[in-house]
């Protein structure tokens, strides 16, 4: 069977899959007619959909089907934990429902708050004034944590901290040694770091 899987809501990508097998996806870089790029994060956006393609078996009669969905979400849960890609915060946001929504959306002229958006390939863009932490363990493991305006507390940090380690902080350092207090963590830059103990 030779399917090509054009998505007629997410018109910027393309899978083609012969025998079971992905023979090429193409994304759609700049909008048509014009010199103008997508943004990162709609091409980022496209680009997962096309992976839920290529591990979801072809479907003539509906290639959006729940289980593509479930790939999705599965694709998209992993680009959010590598810090590839993170969908808009809402409530189940990974639910069936949400994703049919998400995948409704333009890409192309959505405003940005719609699209998600990339720690990772943009990383001074970020959600709603968010603060971009590198925390460092003792272990000197590092990893990326973002906490929005609204979480700017050290309960929230500390939450965060005990997800992304599976350890429980005990402290907080500034990198001159100094205790982190909601005080400091209030006027720290958009990009900091700090280590935990």
């Amino acid at each position: 069977m030779d399917t090509n899987l054009s998505c007629e809501r997410n018109c910027l990508g393309c899978t083609q899959i012969k025998d079971g097998i992905v023979r090429w996806i193409k994304i759609l870089l700049k909008k048509p007619g014009t010199d103008v790029f997508y943004s990162k994060e709609a091409l980022i956006a496209a680009l997962l959909h096309e992976f839920a393609h290529c591990i979801t078996p072809p479907s003539i009669e509906d290639h959006h089907s729940k289980l593509f969905y479930s790939n999705f979400e599965k694709i998209l849960r992993v680009a959010e934990l590598k810090e590839i890609f993170i969908l808009p915060t809402k409530a189940n946001k990974f639910s069936y429902q949400s994703l049919r929504r998400f995948d409704a959306i333009d890409l192309g002229v959505a405003p940005a708050s719609s699209c998600g958006y990339s720690p990772l390939y943009n990383p001074f863009k970020t959600n709603s004034n968010s603060l971009r932490i590198v925390v460092i363990a003792p272990n000197h493991e590092q990893k990326l944590i973002t906490l929005s305006h609204n979480e700017k507390t050290l309960t929230s940090l500390s939450k965060l901290i005990k997800q992304k380690f599976q350890l429980k902080p005990k402290a907080i350092i500034l990198p001159g040694g100094e205790k982190l207090t909601n005080e400091i963590l209030q006027t720290l830059l958009i990009e900091s770091t700090l280590h935990f103990s």
